[in-house]
């Protein structure tokens, strides 16, 4: 595994949001990357795709280090994409384009996690590794989800070494206040997602 990834996101703008009276915009996780002309190819494969042709623009593409998780200082939370307290963003940092207007939502406890541990039973393949991400929860119609202030915080190795990883952060500002928000996941390195393009919905008033 190579100890430095690429990770190519696609970014486009939301012009209303239904529930909130400001614009956000969307995110698109197109892969993980071994290198950089990688992600150029997974650029191009996607590049003619519905909804991709229509923002050229929006690619952006973040550099990690293997096992070493960003936001060591915590983070500061900031409905435009949280800021990191130490300057050490991963730069794949969503904005709380979810958030109802009716106000904050109070932390989950400790004890009641949103999410549980990974099943490691069904990991990425050989050569591929573990995604960290944190998530402030929202509540829409009573029910927890987790399309808020999202953030990747790393990519590890191992699943256990994402877990050393959340045990490190877990009392840091910001991590602190949405204790329930950690995800674990797998992500095989140079898949090419989203291939097929992607529609808009618009939001009826």
């Amino acid at each position: 595994m190579p100890t430095i990834l690429y990770r190519l996101n696609h970014y486009h703008p939301l012009d209303s949001l239904g529930y909130t009276d400001r614009v956000g915009y969307n995110s698109k996780t197109i892969g993980n990357y071994s290198s950089v002309e990688a992600a150029a190819r997974a650029h191009q494969a996607v590049a003619d795709a519905e909804g991709f042709r229509d923002w050229p623009d929006g690619y952006r593409l973040h550099e990690y280090v293997v096992d070493q998780p960003f936001f060591r200082g915590g983070f500061e939370p900031h409905p435009e994409g949280d800021l990191a307290i130490a300057g050490d963003s991963s730069g794949d940092v969503g904005n709380d384009d979810e958030v109802e207007e009716r106000g904050s939502v109070p932390p989950l406890s400790p004890d009641e996690p949103l999410y549980g541990d990974p099943d490691l039973a069904h990991g990425p393949r050989q050569g591929g590794l573990w995604e960290l991400s944190h998530y402030k929860i929202g509540v829409r119609s009573d029910e927890a989800f987790m399309e808020t202030g999202g953030k990747v915080v790393g990519l590890f190795s191992t699943a256990e070494k994402a877990k050393a990883a959340i045990a490190a952060l877990r009392d840091k500002p910001g991590f602190k206040l949405w204790p329930g928000g950690w995800r674990i996941s797998p992500s095989d390195i140079d898949d090419v997602g989203w291939e097929d393009g992607f529609v808009t919905e618009t939001w009826l008033e």
